[in-house]
Parts: structure tokens; sequence; C-alpha cells
């Protein structure tokens, strides 16, 4: 799609925050260049039966993402692992994705082209897959809900904030809600369809307004997070037993049975197994990061040509500046990251209309990809409720 196009890897790394503050102090990370951290909170159910009613425990966490080539992920994550123990359990998160169709503004900082990178064993996993959910902040607990007992870990929150046709609509844009919350979730490949069908029923994406998912393939990656507060006298947690089985199973295949009984419980409370959510085919994400002074231009551009609708977050530049980051302030470099969903020909015009970016809207420090998406979870209009079907 791009004609200026490079190979490039996105690294998201998910750690608490005293442990990301270490990460990100290490000089290494300086030669990938930006490296965007977001704020973004945990996901986990109280064990105890009179405690289940409350929302989930909030855990703080911190979310870092950033463009590498794709040789130096192994690279990039050995070095991480060994400063994060993030191979230990309840620790956090690393996956990457990769993408053929790149393109950086001229004032993107990106990594450097030769960077001598010393080989690693492979530590990370494939076959993963990643389902980024984003609803209103009144349905976010109960798909975290959802998720944690068809088997997921506890999602990874952040808020994020909405664009599309309505703001375009004078008054009447004040009938929108723009603040979202986007839910990402790592699953393996068995427990991906019982998830994914549980969050779409829990977030009621069958009807309209009530917001959308999808579902990306992981290259590689690792999590370790947790899903439950346990009772203070149990020597392990779930998570830690079912990882325990995996090892002595030396496979995960035998969740099979369970991701049925599962099944059996939804269909009880009305999340059918066998039910089929209106499903998008040929769909592509286009991510972006852009300089946050630079933000608006950028989504008038998009929503110009043909975007149906994106959402974005705020971040911060850790290598940007050499200001230290803390929880209170900091002075690094601020930057959007901007996610949008739209069919090929859709994209083939947004990426061909981002190559002129710098030229007619001003906008030089970028940085945007394309992924094909494997499947999303939407209202479509037209389409029977699909909780009403046999």
């Amino acid at each position: 799609m791009f004609k200026q196009t490079t190979p490039s890897s996105l690294v998201t790394l998910i750690l608490p925050p005293p442990v990301m503050r270490q990460i990100t102090a290490e000089s290494f990370l300086d030669d990938f260049g930006t490296a965007l951290l977001h704020r973004a909170r945990g996901s986990l159910l109280q064990e105890n039966w009179l405690k289940k009613w409350l929302p989930p425990v909030s855990p703080a966490k911190s979310m870092l993402q950033l463009m590498v080539q794709p040789g130096e992920v192994d690279s990039l994550v050995s070095r991480i692992v060994k400063q994060s123990n993030l191979d230990q359990q309840a620790v956090g998160a690393v996956f990457s994705s990769d993408s053929d169709q790149v393109h950086f503004g001229p004032e993107f900082r990106r990594q450097a082209t030769n960077n001598d990178a010393s080989a690693s064993p492979t530590l990370l996993r494939e076959k993963l897959h990643a389902i980024y959910c984003i609803v209103s902040h009144k349905q976010s607990d109960r798909v975290c809900k959802a998720a944690i007992d068809a088997g997921a870990h506890g999602p990874i929150v952040h808020y994020s904030e909405g664009r599309g046709l309505r703001d375009r609509l004078g008054w009447l844009r004040i009938t929108k809600e723009h603040e979202k919350e986007v839910l990402i979730v790592l699953c393996d490949e068995e427990a991906l369809d019982g998830v994914f069908m549980a969050m779409a029923a829990a977030g009621e994406l069958h009807l309209p307004g009530r917001g959308f998912m999808y579902q990306i393939d992981v290259e590689h990656g690792m999590f370790n997070l947790p899903s439950r507060a346990a009772h203070k006298h149990h020597d392990a947690s779930m998570q830690q037993i079912i990882a325990a089985i995996d090892n002595l199973q030396g496979h995960s295949h035998w969740r099979d049975a369970s991701t049925l009984q599962i099944g059996n419980q939804g269909k009880a409370i009305g999340l059918a197994g066998t039910s089929k959510v209106s499903v998008k085919e040929d769909q592509y994400r286009l991510f972006a990061m852009v300089a946050w002074d630079q933000l608006h231009p950028f989504i008038d551009l998009l929503l110009d040509n043909g975007a149906p609708g994106l959402n974005f977050t705020q971040a911060l530049d850790v290598n940007g500046s050499s200001a230290e980051i803390t929880d209170e302030s900091s002075l690094a470099t601020e930057y959007a990251v901007i996610r949008s969903i739209a069919d090929a020909q859709s994209t083939q015009r947004l990426a061909e209309a981002i190559e002129q970016a710098a030229a007619d809207k001003g906008v030089t420090d970028f940085c945007a990809s394309v992924n094909p998406v494997a499947q999303v979870a939407t209202y479509v209009p037209g389409r029977v409720d699909y909780r009403k079907t046999a």
C-alpha cells in the first residue's frame, strides 16, 4: 500500500509501574527510537463469593509500545525479560505483531538501521492472539468479568477517546459519548473462540452504539498476567495451577474440555457458545503514532479519506527527553496512538492519503502501519439479533 515502506514489528510491553520505570531507565531502549508509555490498569476478580459482586480489582499497569525491526524483537525481549523477570508468574506481558506496510514521517525517530543485536534464544511463544475491545466505561467491568470467566487473564484496560461521523454533525455531537475504554486480552489459540464470543456477548456488541472488538494474530508473545485475587492461604493461584498442568502435559489441549463446559454455562445465562456475532471480513487495522500537536490535522486527514471511525490514546515518549518519568509529572514529549478499522478499499485510500500527509496537512512526526484483522465483532445494520437465531 505504501510506496515507501519498511518492515517493522510493533512491540507492546505491559508491566507494573515500578518495574516499567526500571526498564525505561535502561540506556538500551534509546537505540529503538520513539517508545510510547501509556497508563493502564489490570483486572482481577475476587475469589470470595461475597466480593464477586463488586467491580474487579484494578492494579496499576504501564504499557510501552515501540516500532522495531523484525530481527531485533528477540534481542529486545531478551533484555527486557532479564531486567523485569517477565517469565515469572503474574508479572506482565510482551507481544509483537509484524507489518510489511509501515510508513514513517520525516521527523519520526526510528531505530538505527544496522543496530548490532546479540544472538539470543527465542523466548516468545507462537500461535497467540490479541483481542482489542473498545467499549464505554459502563460496560468494561462486565466484559472483563466475562473474559476471565471464559478462561482469559484479567484484561489490560486503558482510556481512549473516539472520533467519527457524529463529531461532524454540529451540535448533535453532544449525543455521543467520547470517552471509551480499550480492553486488551492475549489468548492461546485453544481458548480464543470461547473468550472472543463471551466478551462479544457481555458487551452486547450486536446492538448499535455499544462498541466493537477485533482480533489480530500475534507473531510472538509471552503473558504472565493474573486473573483472580486468590485467598492468602492458597499456595498458588489458579493461573499458576493451569501453567503447571500445561508444563506437565506438554501442551494446552487438555483445556478443550473446559472450553465446552464454559459454553454450557454461557448458554444457561444467555451466552450460548454456538451463537455467532456479526463478523466483518476483509478488514484491516490502521495503527499510527503521531505527535500530539499534529493529532487533529492527522485525524481530519483520516476522516476526510473514509475512515469509518477511530480512537486515540495519549502517551509519553520515554526516549524523547532526558527528563525523568514519574507517576506525578513528566517533561517528555506527548504523542497520540490512533487505531482505526476499515475494509480493504478504505484502508488503501487511507494509506495513499497518509503519504501526502506531510505536504498537505503539515504532519511530519508520525508512524503508520497496516495489519490484517482476523475477525471483527460489531453491530451490522440489517442483521438479525444473533441471540434469537437457532
